[in-house]
């Protein structure tokens, strides 16, 4: 069983006596984490087959499973490839009979022959090949569960821990638009921000003190915007390519004139003439015709 003491020394907060855990997961689940709590995922839907290997009735429990560090490098290569986050729980409301530590053994008994109440007490045991992911459980048996520590919602189970901050991963940047979504999530609902690096001279992460949660933001904001802006230059000069050589395919049998409608089609051609008209490489010509004006659209001489 895991004492109060025992849960303050691995969230490693014993000068203010708060007690915390830790999730190696995705930057998309943050918000999640804040409203509903950590998600207790199916027994049959994690990375270790043995966990569900015949049990009888896998519906009955859920698994919330967590860890004493953030600067796990192989769980960040694990679980998130260093792009996503690792989200810091307080741990303190949950019963301590609940949340676990996981007992790493050497043998596997089968769960063809436990009760269900045996298959619950094995939930907390795993092979010693995990056993330097340190990791602390917390298992959801629906016939017996406690609704001051665990959150129902259909077939959604959530076990009740506040979110205390977010660790980003040293590439978490390089996917912009998530990352300044998870940043703006932390701006939001106040939570602490931090991010890795790497530490010098050692195989080891630490945290960057540099980071500033706001800075960080506008920062990224920027350069998602310039980005995006890229883009766009480089979109439209591919459709500016692509129109010019629609225009010069129908300059044929020496009609320079293409008629209007057969180039803007929509929106987005008429910008692209605008563009072309900006930069006096084509010119439009208006014919009047028994009171109707028909345009043109001709290439001009370089």
């Amino acid at each position: 069983m895991v004492t109060a003491t025992n849960i303050i020394e691995i969230g490693g907060n014993t000068s203010e006596g708060k007690k915390t855990l830790y999730k190696y997961t995705n930057m998309d689940f943050i918000e999640s984490c804040i409203n509903n709590g950590i998600y207790a995922s199916k027994i049959d839907a994690v990375n270790d087959p043995f966990e569900s290997e015949g049990v009888k009735y896998p519906q009955l429990y859920r698994i919330c499973c967590m860890t004493n560090s953030p600067k796990k490098m192989l769980l960040w290569a694990y679980y998130t490839n260093h792009r996503e986050c690792c989200i810091e729980f307080d741990v303190s409301s949950l019963d301590t009979t609940l949340l676990r530590p996981v007992n790493y053994v050497d043998s596997f008994s089968t769960h063809l022959d436990m009760s269900l109440e045996e298959v619950y007490d094995s939930l907390y045991r795993k092979g010693k090949e995990w056993r330097h992911e340190n990791e602390f459980r917390a298992v959801f048996y629906k016939k017996r569960y406690d609704n001051s520590q665990w959150d129902v919602n259909g077939d959604n189970v959530f076990l009740k821990a506040p979110v205390k901050s977010v660790t980003f991963g040293l590439f978490a940047d390089r996917d912009l638009g998530r990352y300044k979504n998870a940043l703006e999530v932390l701006m939001r609902y106040g939570i602490e921000g931090k991010k890795c690096k790497l530490k010098n001279n050692k195989y080891a992460l630490e945290d960057d003190r540099q980071f500033d949660l706001e800075i960080e933001l506008r920062k990224t904001a920027d350069m998602l915007k310039a980005l995006n802006e890229e883009k766009a230059t480089i979109s439209i000069d591919y459709e500016e390519s692509k129109l010019l050589r629609t225009i010069s395919a129908l300059t044929i049998d020496g009609c320079i004139w293409v008629p209007f409608e057969q180039i803007v089609t929509d929106t987005n051609s008429a910008a692209v003439v605008q563009s072309l008209l900006n930069k006096k490489i084509i010119t439009v010509h208006i014919q009047e015709e028994d009171d109707r004006k028909k345009y043109f659209i001709s290439l001009n001489k370089s």
